[in-house]
């Protein structure tokens, strides 16, 4: 494969990932409500990753979304608020915070997770059963999360304004 079709390739997928992040981001946008207008991407983020995790403390969930200590409290301090996380502190160590995920936030995601499977799967109707293996295949591939990657500067353009 030339270089000139790697690059060519490589742009449609920076394109469709992009094209992919908006459908999801409109998603939670239409439904996402109870999570406020500001952070709500983030809010979401920490309601997955606390459904896939499990119960973290408060220091550990920042190296899993990749953001600063200030910004991850504020986001909790909303969640716990709206009753979709509950923070405790350790018996063991009163200094430490355990953040878990509420009936409340479970069903916040349950209800997006519908929202955007409604917006996203409709494009893999024609696809066939390859096509769809090939692409699943091909996104799980990724690193399951933030703690495999080493921070990195940030773009000179965000990814979505690529086109």
């Amino acid at each position: 494969m030339s270089n000139d079709h790697r690059k060519e390739l490589c742009d449609r997928f920076v394109t469709a990932t992009a094209s992919l992040y908006r459908l999801v981001n409109m998603g939670l946008r239409d439904d996402g409500k109870e999570l406020g207008h500001n952070e709500r991407v983030n809010q979401y983020k920490t309601l997955m990753l606390l459904a896939d995790k499990g119960p973290m403390t408060v220091g550990e969930i920042p190296r899993f979304l990749g953001c600063t200590d200030a910004s991850i409290n504020n986001i909790l301090h909303r969640l716990d608020e709206k009753k979709m996380i509950e923070k405790a502190r350790t018996p063991n160590d009163r200094r430490v915070v355990m953040c878990e995920l509420t009936p409340a936030g479970r069903k916040v995601l349950e209800r997006i997770d519908r929202v955007v499977r409604k917006r996203v799967l409709p494009a893999t109707e024609t696809w066939s059963l390859e096509q769809l293996e090939a692409f699943v295949a091909s996104l799980e591939s990724f690193p399951p999360s933030r703690e495999f990657l080493e921070p990195e500067p940030p773009p000179e353009k965000p990814f979505w304004f690529i086109m």
